[in-house]
């Protein structure tokens, strides 16, 4: 099972997100969740985590600023963004961080479903070339 972090500052998306889907029928387990971008820093720092899935607007710290301060300790992370907001900015920088989606809220239950299987082949293909 793959770990993810869920982080957003709203309690009721981070829910919605656990329920959202069957994570485990996609070979996920939802580690931790985090309100605030130190929180998710601290849960990293803990445990394992495969796929950080973040919200982009939280306060003191984004969720682009998270992803660019935990790719620095953490290269391996796979992460996917959510937003509210459909900003150009925002998507060019979450494609220079090498985020693995950028989703627009509200989350399409069949979209995030998609893009967790991606991110499980590209963690199956990763573990397979560590294995040789």
């Amino acid at each position: 099972m793959y770990k993810v972090l869920l982080v957003d500052d709203e309690y009721m998306i981070l829910q919605g997100l656990k329920m959202i889907i069957d994570w485990e029928s996609l070979g996920f387990e939802v580690a931790a969740t985090a309100k605030t971008g130190q929180e998710a820093l601290e849960c990293l720092s803990k445990q394992k985590i495969d796929v950080m899935i973040s919200d982009v607007n939280m306060p003191g710290m984004t969720g682009l600023e998270l992803i660019e301060t935990a790719k620095k300790d953490y290269p391996n992370l796979q992460t996917l963004i959510l937003s509210g907001f459909q900003e150009f900015s925002y998507v060019k920088k979450a494609i220079e961080l090498e985020a693995k989606a950028y989703l627009l809220k509200p989350v399409d239950k069949t979209e995030l479903q998609a893009k967790m299987r991606n991110h499980k082949q590209s963690l199956d293909a990763q573990k397979a070339e560590s294995v040789r």
